[in-house]
Protein backbone atom coordinates (compact mmCIF):
# COMPACT_ATOMS: atom_id res chain seq x y z
CA UNK A 1 0.00 0.00 0.00
CA UNK A 2 1.16 3.52 -0.85
CA UNK A 3 2.58 5.52 2.08
CA UNK A 4 -0.15 8.17 1.84
CA UNK A 5 -2.90 5.54 1.76
CA UNK A 6 -1.30 3.79 4.74
CA UNK A 7 -1.55 7.07 6.68
CA UNK A 8 -5.22 7.35 5.73
CA UNK A 9 -5.84 3.78 6.87
CA UNK A 10 -4.30 4.56 10.26
CA UNK A 11 -6.41 7.71 10.57
CA UNK A 12 -9.66 5.87 9.89
CA UNK A 13 -9.09 3.08 12.42
CA UNK A 14 -11.86 4.15 14.79
CA UNK A 15 -12.62 2.05 17.88
CA UNK A 16 -16.16 3.42 18.25
CA UNK A 17 -19.09 2.79 15.89
CA UNK A 18 -18.60 4.54 12.54
CA UNK A 19 -20.48 5.01 9.29
CA UNK A 20 -18.58 4.01 6.18
CA UNK A 21 -18.48 6.50 3.33
CA UNK A 22 -16.51 4.52 0.76
CA UNK A 23 -12.98 3.63 -0.30
CA UNK A 24 -10.00 5.91 -0.71
CA UNK A 25 -8.66 6.29 -4.26
CA UNK A 26 -5.26 7.65 -5.21
CA UNK A 27 -4.70 7.90 -8.93
CA UNK A 28 -5.75 4.51 -10.25
CA UNK A 29 -5.15 2.70 -6.96
CA UNK A 30 -8.18 1.85 -4.82
CA UNK A 31 -7.40 1.18 -1.16
CA UNK A 32 -9.44 -1.93 -0.39
CA UNK A 33 -7.91 -2.64 3.04
CA UNK A 34 -9.97 0.00 4.88
CA UNK A 35 -13.03 2.19 4.47
CA UNK A 36 -13.20 5.96 4.84
CA UNK A 37 -15.60 6.45 7.73
CA UNK A 38 -16.97 8.96 10.20
CA UNK A 39 -17.71 8.04 13.84
CA UNK A 40 -21.45 8.11 14.62
CA UNK A 41 -20.78 10.49 17.51
CA UNK A 42 -19.57 13.10 14.97
CA UNK A 43 -22.71 12.86 12.83
CA UNK A 44 -25.04 14.80 15.11
CA UNK A 45 -24.83 18.03 13.15
CA UNK A 46 -26.05 19.40 9.85
CA UNK A 47 -24.31 18.29 6.70
CA UNK A 48 -23.91 19.60 3.18
CA UNK A 49 -22.94 17.66 0.09
CA UNK A 50 -21.95 20.02 -2.71
CA UNK A 51 -20.33 19.54 -6.09
CA UNK A 52 -20.64 19.99 -9.82
CA UNK A 53 -23.12 18.09 -11.98
CA UNK A 54 -22.32 14.40 -12.23
CA UNK A 55 -19.89 14.22 -9.30
CA UNK A 56 -21.98 11.79 -7.23
CA UNK A 57 -23.79 14.09 -4.79
CA UNK A 58 -27.06 12.14 -4.95
CA UNK A 59 -25.36 8.76 -4.55
CA UNK A 60 -23.32 10.13 -1.64
CA UNK A 61 -26.43 11.39 0.15
CA UNK A 62 -28.30 8.14 -0.55
CA UNK A 63 -25.41 6.06 0.78
CA UNK A 64 -24.87 8.20 3.86
CA UNK A 65 -28.58 8.40 4.73
CA UNK A 66 -28.97 4.65 4.16
CA UNK A 67 -26.03 3.80 6.39
CA UNK A 68 -27.20 6.19 9.09
CA UNK A 69 -30.65 4.59 8.89
CA UNK A 70 -29.05 1.16 9.31
CA UNK A 71 -27.39 2.49 12.47
CA UNK A 72 -30.75 3.72 13.80
CA UNK A 73 -30.10 7.41 13.13
CA UNK A 74 -33.03 9.26 11.52
CA UNK A 75 -32.16 11.65 8.68
CA UNK A 76 -33.94 14.61 7.15
CA UNK A 77 -32.96 15.13 3.53
CA UNK A 78 -34.28 18.16 1.64
CA UNK A 79 -34.84 16.85 -1.87
CA UNK A 80 -36.60 19.38 -4.08
CA UNK A 81 -36.22 17.31 -7.27
CA UNK A 82 -37.12 13.91 -5.79
CA UNK A 83 -33.79 12.25 -6.66
CA UNK A 84 -33.14 10.82 -3.20
CA UNK A 85 -36.62 9.31 -2.89
CA UNK A 86 -35.28 6.36 -4.91
CA UNK A 87 -33.89 5.02 -1.62
CA UNK A 88 -37.36 3.64 -0.92
CA UNK A 89 -36.77 0.94 -3.55
CA UNK A 90 -33.92 -1.60 -3.65
CA UNK A 91 -31.13 -0.80 -6.11
CA UNK A 92 -30.77 -2.79 -9.29
CA UNK A 93 -27.70 -4.83 -10.15
CA UNK A 94 -26.13 -4.10 -13.53
CA UNK A 95 -22.82 -4.77 -15.24
CA UNK A 96 -21.65 -1.26 -14.27
CA UNK A 97 -22.57 -1.81 -10.61
CA UNK A 98 -20.93 -5.25 -10.56
CA UNK A 99 -17.71 -3.84 -12.05
CA UNK A 100 -17.60 -1.04 -9.47
CA UNK A 101 -18.24 -3.44 -6.57
CA UNK A 102 -15.45 -5.68 -7.83
CA UNK A 103 -13.07 -2.73 -8.15
CA UNK A 104 -13.83 -1.58 -4.60
CA UNK A 105 -13.85 -5.09 -3.13
CA UNK A 106 -16.97 -4.08 -1.25
CA UNK A 107 -20.04 -6.01 -0.20
CA UNK A 108 -23.28 -4.85 -1.82
CA UNK A 109 -26.80 -6.09 -1.39
CA UNK A 110 -29.69 -4.24 -3.05
CA UNK A 111 -32.26 -3.23 -0.44
CA UNK A 112 -34.73 -0.49 0.31
CA UNK A 113 -34.35 2.07 3.10
CA UNK A 114 -37.24 3.44 5.15
CA UNK A 115 -38.42 6.72 3.59
CA UNK A 116 -41.20 9.06 4.62
CA UNK A 117 -41.94 11.78 2.09
CA UNK A 118 -43.11 15.17 3.37
CA UNK A 119 -44.69 17.91 1.29
CA UNK A 120 -45.54 21.58 1.72
CA UNK A 121 -48.05 21.43 -1.14
CA UNK A 122 -50.84 19.97 1.00
CA UNK A 123 -51.38 17.21 -1.57
CA UNK A 124 -51.34 13.86 0.29
CA UNK A 125 -50.47 12.10 -2.98
CA UNK A 126 -47.07 13.86 -2.89
CA UNK A 127 -46.29 12.99 0.74
CA UNK A 128 -47.32 13.70 4.31
CA UNK A 129 -48.57 17.30 4.39
CA UNK A 130 -46.47 19.57 6.61
CA UNK A 131 -47.85 22.84 7.92
CA UNK A 132 -45.39 25.67 7.60
CA UNK A 133 -46.04 29.36 7.28
CA UNK A 134 -44.56 31.19 4.34
CA UNK A 135 -42.54 33.26 6.80
CA UNK A 136 -41.13 30.14 8.49
CA UNK A 137 -40.41 28.40 5.20
CA UNK A 138 -38.60 31.42 3.81
CA UNK A 139 -39.76 33.85 1.17
CA UNK A 140 -37.16 32.85 -1.44
CA UNK A 141 -38.11 29.16 -1.20
CA UNK A 142 -41.90 29.49 -1.11
CA UNK A 143 -42.49 30.22 -4.82
CA UNK A 144 -40.30 27.24 -5.77
CA UNK A 145 -42.47 24.87 -3.73
CA UNK A 146 -45.53 25.55 -5.85
CA UNK A 147 -46.26 24.17 -9.29
CA UNK A 148 -47.34 27.52 -10.71
CA UNK A 149 -45.92 29.36 -13.69
CA UNK A 150 -42.75 31.43 -13.59
CA UNK A 151 -44.67 34.71 -13.60
CA UNK A 152 -46.90 33.56 -10.72
CA UNK A 153 -43.82 32.50 -8.76
CA UNK A 154 -42.21 35.91 -9.31
CA UNK A 155 -45.42 37.60 -8.19
CA UNK A 156 -45.55 35.36 -5.12
CA UNK A 157 -41.94 36.16 -4.25
CA UNK A 158 -42.59 39.89 -4.57
CA UNK A 159 -45.91 39.84 -2.70
CA UNK A 160 -44.50 37.90 0.24
CA UNK A 161 -41.84 40.56 0.93
CA UNK A 162 -44.31 43.44 1.37
CA UNK A 163 -46.18 42.10 4.43
CA UNK A 164 -42.92 41.06 6.07
CA UNK A 165 -41.62 44.60 5.79
CA UNK A 166 -44.89 45.79 7.36
CA UNK A 167 -44.42 43.54 10.42
CA UNK A 168 -46.79 40.78 9.31
CA UNK A 169 -46.06 37.14 8.73
CA UNK A 170 -47.76 34.94 6.19
CA UNK A 171 -49.46 31.98 7.83
CA UNK A 172 -50.58 30.48 4.51
CA UNK A 173 -50.24 31.49 0.89
CA UNK A 174 -53.49 33.48 1.20
CA UNK A 175 -53.46 35.04 4.69
CA UNK A 176 -51.37 37.50 6.63
CA UNK A 177 -51.42 37.95 10.41
CA UNK A 178 -49.62 40.20 12.87
CA UNK A 179 -46.70 38.37 14.49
Amino acid sequence: MDEGLAGLAAGYGFAEAAVGLGRAVKGEEVATGFEVAVPLAMLNRHGLVAGATGTGKTKTVQGLAGRLSDAGVPCFVADMKGDVSGMAEPGEASDKVAARIEQLKAAWEPRASPVELLTLSGDPARGVPVRASVSEFGRPCWPRSSTSTTSRRACSAWSSTTPTRAGCCWSTSRTCARC
